[in-house]
């Protein structure tokens, strides 16, 4: 390091494993226009790399020696490698640069501008937040960035809070006389409030970015979310209450903008449903609440029910929590006031009712939601009811109920309502408003939401659904429905996509004239600007009313993965192609850049998925018949689906599936998740378990008739033995930036380690399995599942062995092996079918279960199964190895049970399907 050396910034940036991220790093400073060399001192702290990191900054060092530091020390953290910075700063302003994010190349200039206008008045100064890599956003503070720079007095404006420590620059004289607290992961607040506390306000530098990686493939240190102790009691204990005392003691009273930061903070851990599997003892989780419960009493009210991430039922919650009683509730006209002693929280009419469903047939409209409410409000005289036109009408009963929870703790509880008005009984409009009595007070819905299915919505006033010679409408309390004619209908079309033109108009500044004379103050021009997003939406609208008047046949949409074809939707659309109902046009929706598009293309018609033809023929179908239940196959229009609706649901959703259901899937296949027209089922047992377990379907929406593939399932034995496991969710992470606190899933690192890859690694190299199968002539093959490709190549490849990959197709799989391995996958159906032997190797059978996304259902694998049950790689092995001894032939036990267990085996699935969807459709003439 230069002599002397004076610069105008000094920025510390530990680092541990990120050499991938090290050259643009460095190349965001060294571009940094303020001058790198002249005005920036960059301190390194390799905290003891296990990668090639340190070699990179001291190489770094090498090209840069007068203003580059690179300190090498064992791995101590993050608090510790930042402490070891700031004591060698020199700086006039110091910084922390995260090891894998960069800096906009004129952050650090327009920062020093900024201090140079207001040295005098601020000592720490912030910059805007934009993730990239796996996703790109705000920080989900940036509210607080205005168009100008400015000085925020924190005093007055509580909420302009900071939390991220990496995007402040702060005086170097005063970020010396602090230290980060040693082995603790939430020292950045405690750190940046002793900083803002000396003056109580917070500079804001608006037009430049502190760019913060998320990363897609590996999990950082910042990124781990809600999986560890420390997130919670120990966040708490340290950083909570630790803070707070600590303001108390050197201010003899709480700021409300710390307040304000602690319970911003307390509030993503209170979104969560439950703490994470297995983490914590039940004693733990009520230590968590006995600490939460003091750390509040330092928290006003106002502060809470003032967050702006949670929604009332939360902050409910959180009060119930804080005071340990419920509410004190004031009686108003349709209304109840809740309270808390002397600070009003709000009526208990902003509790919203969700409108799942609307429907209409035959002139009856149906209403189908839930009303919710806190537990601290419910008792046994809840009750839900509607006024039509005035008129009392009590609600249908329903079973269903729900219920919200928060780390564990039920908050919420909500009760299901339905609805059949007969629009006929009367020529005025209905007007239908919903109650839900509270303490026997009938409380009038001041909000009415509208779920994913229901086909109006709240991002348009003028929204509506037109179906049959009636339409339907909200305003805030209130659903209408009446009849209408085809002019009144084209008037309410025209309403809704004018609003629409002018909610998605953008108005751009121009640039300040040069010609206009200094002394000649003008105000900057807007220029109108619709995105082509907004455009065409309305122009695809224009056309549907178009093409929807003139259309004859009906549209019928086949799909599979969006990437991949081999599945129930292509064994449909081929039988489809050569035995399509009359009047009947058929397509198949796929990515046209998959290999399956080529091969599908001479079939008949392929679609080009999200393309425009396709978003069209999905308005204008009348059937999705696909064995996926992505949220793409009934919504491709993505976050566009607000301008469609009223529209895009009315096609009727044929669920293929995409294999034989025989787990308790009730969480994700339930009708108020899916509303599937049409659900397939195999077996009688499956057929049963739809019905008797809570998907809320009747006989008239389970079809009994077998899968589509089963048609083409064929025999062309290879002497194959094939391995085939599912996939785990516990082998994924979920992650979360601290700016986003939006999860996402990614692969752990650490999947080399895991059981799963260490049991089938070592499973398709064991050398006793191998012989054997040269000595009686077979070949070992392995088929990962697709969430496997990514980590294939961690797996050890004996030549011996034949790896599949995706342009394996199942069918020529289940077609050319003799025997198959699996675990928990339904592909054993599938072969089963074909009175093929399997094997059912369960080693992490518990394991499975507790971390999957569905539990154990109707079907035994001991008792119903197709084949033995192994629960080790020994007793795997060895059966193996029997069924080659004895040619693969399956024992007359589980032939038995195939038998049985499937209602056909006659090749006439796909038949039956459509056979099924002719007699239930008028179109058809029955």
């Amino acid at each position: 390091m230069k002599q002397n050396f004076k610069p105008e910034f000094s920025i510390i940036t530990p680092l541990y494993n990120t050499a991938d991220y090290f050259n643009e790093l460095s190349e965001s400073m060294e571009n940094q226009t303020i001058g790198f060399e002249e005005n920036v001192q960059w301190i390194l702290i390799d905290d003891g790399s296990e990668d090639n990191t340190g070699a990179l900054c001291d190489e770094f060092e090498k090209r840069y020696p007068d203003n580059v530091t690179v300190i090498h020390q064992d791995n101590k953290g993050s608090a510790k490698a930042r402490n070891a910075g700031i004591k060698i700063s020199c700086g006039k302003y110091t910084g922390f640069l995260d090891a894998d994010d960069m800096l906009a190349e004129d952050a650090l200039e327009k920062v020093a501008e900024f201090f140079k206008v207001n040295a005098g008045n601020v000592d720490i100064a912030a910059i805007p937040i934009y993730t990239f890599e796996a996703k790109e956003a705000k920080g989900s503070l940036s509210y607080k960035f205005g168009k100008k720079d400015r000085i925020i007095h924190l005093v007055q404006d509580y909420d302009k809070i900071q939390t991220s420590l990496v995007s402040v620059f702060a005086k170097t004289f005063l970020v010396k006389k602090l230290q980060f607290e040693d082995n603790s992961v939430f020292s950045d607040i405690p750190f940046l409030i002793r900083l803002i506390r000396r003056r109580n306000n917070l500079g804001v530098v608006t037009d430049t970015q502190y760019r913060k990686r998320i990363r897609i493939s590996k999990n950082s240190q910042r990124q781990i979310f809600n999986i560890s102790k420390q997130y919670y009691t120990e966040f708490l204990e340290k950083c909570c209450l630790g803070l707070l005392n600590e303001t108390m003691a050197e201010c003899g009273y709480i700021p409300y903008y710390v307040q304000y930061t602690v319970m911003y903070e307390i509030q993503w851990r209170i979104k969560e449903n439950d703490f994470p599997q297995e983490l914590f003892t039940d004693e733990e989780k009520d230590r968590f609440f006995d600490v939460l419960k003091e750390v509040l009493s330092y928290i006003d009210d106002r502060i809470i029910l003032e967050q702006k991430v949670i929604r009332q039922p939360h902050k409910t919650f959180v009060l119930y929590i804080k005071h340990g009683i419920p509410p004190m509730k004031d009686n108003r006209f349709e209304n109840i006031l809740l309270h808390y002693y002397n600070t009003v929280m709000f009526s208990a009419a902003v509790f919203p009712a969700n409108i799942n469903f609307i429907k209409i047939k035959k002139n009856i409209l149906s209403l189908e939601g839930v009303c919710s409410l806190p537990v601290s409000l419910t008792d046994d005289k809840t009750d839900i009811y509607f006024k039509i036109n005035g008129n009392k009408v009590n609600s249908i009963k329903s079973e269903r109920t729900v219920e919200h929870y928060s780390l564990g703790r039920k908050y919420m509880q909500g009760s299901s309502f339905r609805l059949e008005y007969d629009l006929t009984s009367s020529d005025e409009p209905a007007e239908i408003k919903i109650y839900n009595t509270i303490c026997g007070n009938g409380v009038l819905k001041s909000g009415l939401n509208f779920a994913r299915f229901s086909p109006i919505s709240r991002d348009f006033a003028n929204a509506y659904y037109y179906c049959d010679g009636y339409i339907v409408y909200a305003d805030k309390y209130r659903i209408i429905a009446e009849k209408c004619s085809m002019e009144q209908l084209s008037e309410r079309e025209e309403m809704l996509e004018n609003e629409m033109l002018e909610k998605g108009t953008l108005y751009i500044e121009t640039p300040e004239n040069d010609y206009e004379s200094e002394e000649q103050e003008t105000e900057t021009d807007k220029i109108p600007y619709i995105p082509a997003e907004c455009r065409m939406a309305v122009r695809m609208r224009h056309w549907y009313y178009y093409l929807k008047s003139r259309k004859k046949h009906q549209i019928w949409l086949l799909s599979d993965r969006v990437d991949r074809a081999d599945d129930n939707g292509e064994a449909m659309f081929r039988y489809l192609c050569e035995n399509a109902p009359e009047n009947v046009d058929v397509y198949f929706v796929i990515d046209k850049n998959c290999d399956d598009y080529k091969r599908l293309e001479p079939l008949g018609n392929i679609i080009v998925s999200c393309s425009r033809k396709h978003l069209m023929l999905h308005l204008l179908a009348d059937y999705i018949l696909s064995s996926q239940g992505n949220e793409w196959v009934e919504n491709p229009f993505g976050d566009s689906r607000k301008y469609f609706r009223d529209l895009y649901h009315q096609p009727k959703y044929i669920c293929l599936q995409h294999g034989i259901t025989k787990d308790d899937q009730t969480s994700w296949l339930n009708r108020f998740n899916k509303d599937i027209y049409g659900l397939i089922a195999s077996c009688k047992p499956e057929y049963d378990s739809f019905l008797e377990y809570p998907y809320y379907y009747t006989e008239k929406e389970i079809w009994l008739t077998g899968m589509p593939r089963y048609d083409l399932l064929h025999h062309n034995e290879k002497r194959y033995i094939t391995i085939m496991p599912t996939w785990r969710k516990t082998l994924m992470s979920r992650v979360m930036d601290e700016e986003l606190h939006t999860p996402m899933w990614v692969i752990n690192d650490d999947f080399e380690q895991s059981s799963y890859f260490r049991f089938y690694n070592e499973l398709v190299n064991n050398e006793k399995l191998l012989e054997n199968a040269r000595r009686y002539g077979y070949t070992i093959c392995f088929m990962p599942h697709t969430m496997v490709l990514p980590k294939i190549d961690l797996f050890t490849k004996n030549p011996d062995v034949i790896f599949f990959d995706l342009n394996k197709s199942c069918r020529e799989v289940f077609a050319e092996s003799d025997l198959m391995v699996t675990d928990y996958s339904s592909v054993a159906f599938d072969f089963a079918y074909l009175e093929k032997p399997v094997i059912y190797s369960q080693f992490d059978r518990e394991e499975f279960f507790a971390g999957h996304s569905y539990s154990e259902g109707y079907f035994d694998y001991e008792r119903d199964g197709f084949g033995e049950v192994a629960y080790n790689a020994e007793d795997t092995v060895e059966l193996i190895i029997e069924y080659m001894k004895n040619g693969c032939k399956l024992k007359p036990e589980y032939k038995k049970r195939s038998n049985e267990f499937f209602a056909f085996q006659d090749k006439n699935c796909c038949r039956r399907i459509c056979d099924k969807i002719i007699e239930n459709d008028e179109f058809f003439g029955k």
